[in-house]
Protein backbone atom coordinates (compact mmCIF):
# COMPACT_ATOMS: atom_id res chain seq x y z
CA UNK A 1 0.00 0.00 0.00
CA UNK A 2 1.34 3.42 -0.92
CA UNK A 3 0.54 6.30 1.43
CA UNK A 4 -0.09 9.76 0.07
CA UNK A 5 1.38 12.81 1.78
CA UNK A 6 -1.86 13.60 3.64
CA UNK A 7 -2.22 10.07 4.97
CA UNK A 8 1.40 10.01 6.06
CA UNK A 9 1.19 13.39 7.81
CA UNK A 10 -2.12 12.42 9.43
CA UNK A 11 -0.57 9.23 10.76
CA UNK A 12 2.48 11.14 11.93
CA UNK A 13 0.31 13.65 13.78
CA UNK A 14 -1.68 10.86 15.42
CA UNK A 15 1.55 9.13 16.41
CA UNK A 16 2.97 12.35 17.83
CA UNK A 17 -0.18 12.75 19.93
CA UNK A 18 0.29 9.25 21.29
CA UNK A 19 3.98 9.93 21.85
CA UNK A 20 3.16 13.11 23.76
CA UNK A 21 0.65 11.27 25.96
CA UNK A 22 3.14 8.48 26.62
CA UNK A 23 5.92 10.97 27.36
CA UNK A 24 3.74 12.88 29.81
CA UNK A 25 2.71 9.66 31.58
CA UNK A 26 6.36 8.63 32.00
CA UNK A 27 7.55 12.02 33.25
CA UNK A 28 9.31 12.99 30.00
CA UNK A 29 9.08 16.41 28.41
CA UNK A 30 8.24 16.58 24.73
CA UNK A 31 8.59 19.58 22.45
CA UNK A 32 8.35 20.06 18.71
CA UNK A 33 10.10 22.63 16.56
CA UNK A 34 10.10 23.95 13.03
CA UNK A 35 12.62 26.27 11.41
CA UNK A 36 12.93 27.85 7.99
CA UNK A 37 16.11 26.48 6.36
CA UNK A 38 15.55 27.95 2.89
CA UNK A 39 18.88 28.98 1.35
CA UNK A 40 19.09 32.75 0.85
CA UNK A 41 18.79 34.17 -2.66
CA UNK A 42 22.10 33.94 -4.51
CA UNK A 43 23.34 30.97 -2.45
CA UNK A 44 25.05 28.25 -4.53
CA UNK A 45 23.28 24.88 -4.39
CA UNK A 46 24.38 21.23 -4.56
CA UNK A 47 28.09 21.97 -4.06
CA UNK A 48 27.99 24.57 -6.86
CA UNK A 49 26.69 22.14 -9.50
CA UNK A 50 23.35 23.96 -9.64
CA UNK A 51 22.89 27.66 -10.34
CA UNK A 52 22.52 29.88 -7.25
CA UNK A 53 18.98 30.48 -6.02
CA UNK A 54 17.19 33.15 -8.02
CA UNK A 55 13.67 32.66 -6.64
CA UNK A 56 12.06 30.78 -3.78
CA UNK A 57 9.17 28.68 -5.01
CA UNK A 58 8.78 26.48 -1.94
CA UNK A 59 10.38 27.37 1.41
CA UNK A 60 12.38 24.54 2.98
CA UNK A 61 12.08 23.61 6.63
CA UNK A 62 13.60 21.60 9.42
CA UNK A 63 11.07 19.87 11.66
CA UNK A 64 11.79 17.95 14.78
CA UNK A 65 10.91 16.50 18.13
CA UNK A 66 12.81 16.92 21.40
CA UNK A 67 12.42 14.33 24.17
CA UNK A 68 13.85 15.22 27.56
CA UNK A 69 14.10 12.74 30.42
CA UNK A 70 17.40 11.95 32.14
CA UNK A 71 18.98 12.96 28.81
CA UNK A 72 17.98 14.71 25.63
CA UNK A 73 17.03 13.12 22.31
CA UNK A 74 16.49 15.34 19.27
CA UNK A 75 15.02 13.99 16.04
CA UNK A 76 15.25 16.37 13.11
CA UNK A 77 14.17 16.04 9.48
CA UNK A 78 15.34 18.42 6.77
CA UNK A 79 13.79 19.26 3.41
CA UNK A 80 17.32 19.38 1.95
CA UNK A 81 18.60 16.78 -0.47
CA UNK A 82 22.22 16.92 0.71
CA UNK A 83 23.93 18.30 3.79
CA UNK A 84 27.68 17.62 3.80
CA UNK A 85 31.04 19.14 4.70
CA UNK A 86 31.19 22.46 6.53
CA UNK A 87 27.42 22.97 6.18
CA UNK A 88 26.79 19.66 7.96
CA UNK A 89 29.33 20.52 10.67
CA UNK A 90 27.64 23.90 11.23
CA UNK A 91 24.18 22.30 11.32
CA UNK A 92 25.40 19.68 13.79
CA UNK A 93 27.05 22.31 16.01
CA UNK A 94 23.96 24.54 16.08
CA UNK A 95 21.58 21.66 16.74
CA UNK A 96 23.80 20.45 19.59
CA UNK A 97 24.03 23.95 21.06
CA UNK A 98 20.24 24.33 20.94
CA UNK A 99 19.87 20.98 22.74
CA UNK A 100 22.62 21.93 25.21
CA UNK A 101 24.76 18.97 24.15
CA UNK A 102 28.17 18.41 22.54
CA UNK A 103 28.26 18.30 18.74
CA UNK A 104 29.92 14.86 18.80
CA UNK A 105 26.62 13.50 20.18
CA UNK A 106 24.76 14.64 17.07
CA UNK A 107 25.07 11.82 14.56
CA UNK A 108 24.28 11.39 10.92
Amino acid sequence: MRLGRREFLGGLAAGAGGLAAGAAASGCDLAVFRADVTPPLGEPLVCGFVAPTATIEHPLSAKGVILRDSGVCVLCALDWEVLIGEAYDLFRERLARAAERRARLVVR
